[in-house]
């Protein structure tokens, strides 16, 4: 087990992945994708989230600019687009892995690992609304957006 920990682990790390050790154990103790669950985070906050950091995407923002010509300080700016992001995040994360219950009788929709082929392993990935915060760059968890 420690050979498969050990490769995980490393994996996790060349990936990007906070705590590694953390995601590897739980992959492999738990029977949780984390590799597969990092994977489909792990360009939120940079692509969706912490973008809203950048004047220049602000100014791209109609509404943005709106409030930074009625003086508004553009770090308020910055923030509030950013807990706008990532409260949408959030939101489509539960919606598509964590969800409240279907009606009966209604279909349904679960996010599945794949190997590297493609193939279904079985693994269902969810939670993901839980994690999300876990992979925040400023080590905040979203404190500073919330």
């Amino acid at each position: 087990m420690t050979k498969k920990l050990d490769a995980l682990t490393d994996r996790l790390r060349q990936l990007g992945a906070p705590d590694p050790e953390e995601w590897a154990a739980s992959e492999l103790d738990e029977d949780i994708p984390q590799t597969a669950a990092f994977m489909a985070m792990r360009n939120l906050w940079p692509d969706l989230i912490n973008i809203w950091r950048d004047p220049a995407v602000i100014a791209r923002s109609p509404a943005a600019q709106a409030l930074l010509d009625a003086g508004v300080r553009p770090e308020l700016v910055s923030r509030a687009m950013g807990h706008a992001a990532l409260q949408g995040v959030m939101g489509t994360l539960w919606e598509l892995t964590g969800g409240d219950e279907t009606p009966d009788g209604a279909p349904s929709v679960q996010l599945m690992e794949v190997d590297p082929r493609g193939k279904v392993t079985g693994r269902v990935v969810s939670g993901l609304h839980e994690s999300i915060l876990f992979l925040d760059p400023s080590g905040q968890d979203g404190a500073d957006l919330l």
